[in-house]
């Protein structure tokens, strides 16, 4: 093969649509030939930004049938005013690769593109999945973390001497949970714990309340149970001026729900 023979045939060697024999022949010549095989790893680097920079995939053998029948029978533009001018001979048999070369290359760039497509979307769909499962193992982790906080804090607010104790009282005989308060004035912070908390139904969530002095009611927040229904919050208490606080857990469809009934109570008084 002559690098002249080479250069005809290696955009369809990169496209891997060139016959076994005559891709063996010029990856044989590229080997002994340095400029050659320079040209041939440029072209490859050029196919592979076809089909947005994936695998090119070689065309189906049905597929590159039909294209190459179809490019062979293509009549020729004018052919039945005048007969054809007899074919030029070319060195190295060129003449009869030339259907099949070009056939072969247009079979290629009509699957290339598409393949390619598809390949790209797959490769982006398993990244967005990955970074949804690494999302989700990163929340996961923050929520474990922030529990882990604390369930520290209320160790230390139950250890400290002057922290105001108080448990948590079922309204009614039928509620089976429990819970406990502990409210530290000292620094600034009461902590909740929850367990045996019944799953709340779709739409409806636990919310905890305090009510202070008898007076103005706040709205702590939402507790989320987990599986074995415990639940825990710690409230900033650097405002905290009053007197009394009567603590109040809810079940409720929305915040300030008039119909959601108080399901446990606890009452943190500083002392006289």
């Amino acid at each position: 093969m002559t690098c002249q023979d080479f250069l005809d045939d290696i955009d369809l060697s990169a496209l891997q649509t060139l016959e076994e024999g005559e891709d063996a022949r010029l990856r044989a010549h590229a080997a002994g030939c340095e400029d050659c095989r320079t040209r041939l790893l440029a072209s490859e680097a050029m196919v592979s930004t076809l089909g947005l920079t994936v695998s090119v995939a070689r065309a189906p053998r049905a597929l590159r049938s039909a294209v190459l029948d179809a490019v062979r029978a293509a009549p020729v533009a004018g052919s039945a005013q005048r007969s054809s001018p007899a074919p030029v001979p070319l060195s190295g048999g060129r003449s009869r690769r030339w259907a099949s070369r070009y056939g072969s290359l247009a079979a290629a760039l009509l699957v290339a593109p598409l393949a390619g497509s598809l390949l790209w979307n797959a490769r982006l769909q398993g990244q967005v999945n990955d970074l949804k499962q690494l999302q989700r193992q990163v929340t996961e982790l923050q929520q474990e973390t922030a529990q882990i906080q604390r369930q520290n804090d209320g160790l230390v607010l139950f250890s400290v001497p002057s922290a105001i104790k108080a448990d948590f009282q079922p309204v009614t005989e039928s509620v089976a949970a429990r819970g406990a308060a502990t409210w530290s004035p000292d620094r600034n912070k009461c902590y909740v714990r929850f367990d045996q908390l019944p799953k709340p139904s779709d739409g409806q969530s636990y919310r905890l309340w305090y009510v202070v002095d008898n007076n103005r009611v706040v709205d702590a927040g939402v507790l989320n149970p987990d599986d074995e229904g415990r639940a825990d919050a710690t409230i900033d208490t650097s405002r905290w001026r009053g007197k009394a606080y009567e603590m109040v857990l809810r079940l409720e469809y929305r915040p300030s729900d008039a119909e959601a009934k108080a399901l446990l109570t606890a009452i943190l008084s500083r002392p006289q």
